[in-house]
């Protein structure tokens, strides 16, 4: 048995939390406060990971710590997925544990939220956004299969929502980043240059300038407007 079947199978209990170590002002990477954060910033503000509780194929009782897999920053509170949970956790700039936000699936591929706190997934094998409320209900859904239609999504990779409440959605099978209104409704697409070749993304991120990551060895960044306009690459 794996370490994903283990804990897929597994009973969850989460551990005190605290803070430490890391000042919360430097993990405010972008203008407004909301960012990513990487795990290794994420594993130096000692939040304990939840306790993945397994028996072991011998019949002995395993404690594995879960790993958190997307940790994103929104003002003053961390949204954490952990592995194989089918719920968000949020935490405070004091690491306490504030929240827990149901989920319609246990695999991610990404998450954000906009400015009224709702929250929009790629689910993994998927092919459009879920958007729920803190309660976990589902409102609706963007974007469907496909590869004839502008609007349609062929393996959405990640995800950013930007200030004016845009949802930009990287697409792997088009290599391009899609923005969709609360709506659905496809407002442009834009990620790659006419002449050059097809860059590779990996990621998005921001609000009022959307930062893209990726290249051969993941090691390149391009930044561009929310209209899609190429402003600054490394």
């Amino acid at each position: 048995m794996d370490r994903r079947q283990f804990l897929t199978s597994s009973s969850i209990v989460l551990g005190a939390t605290s803070f430490s170590g890391l000042s919360w002002a430097s993990l405010n990477t972008s203008d407004s406060g909301n960012s990513r954060i990487s795990k290794t910033q994420f594993s130096a503000l000692n939040i304990p990971s939840p306790i993945a509780h397994f028996q072991a194929p011998g019949g002995q009782n395993v404690a594995v710590p879960m790993q958190a897999q997307i940790i994103r920053q929104y003002n003053e509170s961390v949204y954490a997925w952990f592995e194989t949970e089918s719920l968000l956790r949020v935490y405070s700039q004091n690491g306490e544990a504030l929240a827990q936000v149901p989920l319609p699936t246990n695999s991610l591929k990404d998450f954000a939220l906009d400015s009224s706190g709702y929250i929009y997934l790629l689910q993994s094998g998927k092919h459009e956004i879920t958007w729920i409320n803190t309660q976990g209900d589902i409102l609706g859904t963007i974007g469907s299969f496909g590869v004839s239609l502008p609007e349609q999504l062929n393996d959405p990779h990640s995800l950013t929502v930007d200030s004016q409440d845009n949802v930009h959605v990287l697409t792997s099978g088009s290599h391009t980043i899609k923005v969709f209104n609360t709506q659905g409704v496809l407002l442009n697409e834009y990620g790659q240059s006419r002449w050059l070749n097809t860059r590779r993304l990996h990621s998005i991120d921001g609000e009022s300038v959307i930062t893209v990551s990726g290249g051969n060895m993941q090691n390149n960044t391009w930044q561009f407007s929310l209209d899609g306009q190429l402003v600054n690459s490394q």
